[in-house]
């Protein structure tokens, strides 16, 4: 599956084969196919999951909770939706797909809005800016590029990048877009004008995730090389923090806190370079995401069902399952 590779964390097939693509295979065999991705709306009471043809919200206030709607994506062929992000005011849905077509959805009338077409490849991450005038997107053609999220025009494209982008983000203050990748490069964009500027300390490995600080004060950034960066808002940068073993593939905040999780499932929280805790989950997932206030995170396996676990206690509070009649 293009959405299982190991290029992205960096590691070999032969791991990479024996930790996922196996079982992965013994699922499909019994008829099963895994989610894809998965994304927090911004009060941490909705999630939206992305399957291979489509996207399953959720509503958390109800315990336990219920799927509220199927937004009927894409084709089968087309691998499968890759990324998602919500709009601020949670009344939009961005929806990213492997094949290079990014959707947003009016999730009122759960209606396609605007259609983006452009990219080469598959869309790995997606972000609509903080006043939700704008989309971000970047993908395996290298490219950032900005959209006009109501009616899908292209704003510009952002050369710089020298390989695949993996994660982006925009800064709460909606000025700057960052970007990160294969390259190991975590690039600042002033959306204004288009320029660039890198940071000074590349990672050692490819850039997997992102988390700015709700204050727009700091930004994180997590990597294959096992570490997580702490930079100022212009990129300066702050601490290296060392602890995983293997790629981090989520990071975020609690409060002041930092929280990041590695490929082996190990999950730590830091106090500035302190560890404060470390747990491991039993099944280490494919993805992960930290929700908004950093208590939980949703995590996604190889297999058609999702689990919400609380990082205080370890423990798996509900799981969830993608369905095409809610």
């Amino acid at each position: 599956m293009k959405g299982l590779n190991p290029r992205r964390f960096g590691i070999g097939y032969a791991a990479f084969a024996a930790a996922f693509l196996m079982p992965l295979l013994a699922l499909q065999a019994q008829g099963n196919l895994p989610l894809r991705s998965g994304a927090w709306r911004g009060d941490s009471l909705a999630l939206a999951l992305g399957s291979l043809q489509g996207v399953c919200l959720f509503d958390l206030s109800q315990n336990p909770p219920q799927q509220s709607a199927y937004l009927q994506e894409t084709p089968f062929d087309s691998g499968g939706i890759s990324a998602l992000a919500w709009s601020s005011d949670g009344t939009r849905l961005a929806v990213a797909r492997y094949d290079g077509v990014i959707s947003v959805w009016d999730l009122q009338t759960q209606r396609r809005i605007a259609v983006m077409r452009g990219h080469i490849g598959s869309v790995n991450g997606v972000a609509f800016s903080p006043d939700g005038t704008l989309l971000a997107s970047g993908g395996d053609d290298s490219l950032v590029r900005l959209w006009d999220a109501a009616t899908g025009a292209l704003n510009g494209a952002l050369p710089k990048h020298r390989s695949r982008i993996q994660a982006i983000a925009f800064q709460p203050d909606g000025t700057q877009v960052i970007s990160g990748g294969v390259d190991n490069l975590a690039l600042l964009w002033i959306v204004a004008t288009g320029e660039s500027r890198a940071n000074p300390q590349p990672h050692g490995g490819p850039i997997n995730a992102f988390a700015p600080k709700p204050d727009g004060t700091l930004y994180l950034t997590g990597s294959s090389d096992t570490t997580v960066r702490v930079f100022g808002p212009n990129g300066a940068p702050q601490n290296t923090l060392r602890g995983h073993k293997t790629p981090v593939i989520a990071v975020g905040w609690r409060g002041d806190q930092v929280i990041s999780a590695s490929l082996d499932g190990e999950i730590i929280t830091w106090e500035g370079e302190t560890i404060l805790t470390r747990s491991t989950l039993r099944n280490p997932p494919v993805h992960l995401v930290f929700s908004p206030e950093g208590t939980r995170a949703l995590l996604i396996g190889i297999s058609r069902t999702a689990q919400i676990i609380s990082l205080s206690e370890g423990a798996i509070l509900t799981e969830i399952t993608c369905t095409e009649q809610p």
